[in-house]
């Protein structure tokens, strides 16, 4: 059960991080100043305001630099299954939210 909620709690965390740096008013400046910075600028400004992108590389450093204790696993494995489950849950919050529209 422990499992679960530290899983869980990691998952959200996950998306309220991926929220301030793409979307909140703390980051907007930052963002601006890197969007200036020519075309790798604009993509990855696109890429830091995707929640579901954003969320993936968040999940691979997380399992990569923190190595959390609720993961048994091997540190490449946990990189993946953090990942794409990190990804996928910032995907479902991100249109639940409405921060991911259809277009």
């Amino acid at each position: 059960m422990a499992l679960v909620v530290h899983f869980v709690a990691y998952l959200l965390a996950a998306f309220g991080l991926a929220f301030v740096a793409g979307h909140s008013e703390i980051s907007v400046q930052l963002r601006d100043w890197i969007h200036k910075r020519g075309r790798i600028g604009y993509w990855l400004v696109k890429m830091i305001e995707c929640p579901a992108c954003l969320g993936f590389h968040i999940g691979w450093i997380y399992a990569l630099a923190v190595r959390p204790d609720f993961l048994i696993i091997e540190p490449w494995k946990a990189a993946a299954l953090l990942a794409f489950s990190t990804s996928g849950s910032n995907f479902v919050l991100g249109r639940i939210t409405g921060l991911i529209e259809d277009d």
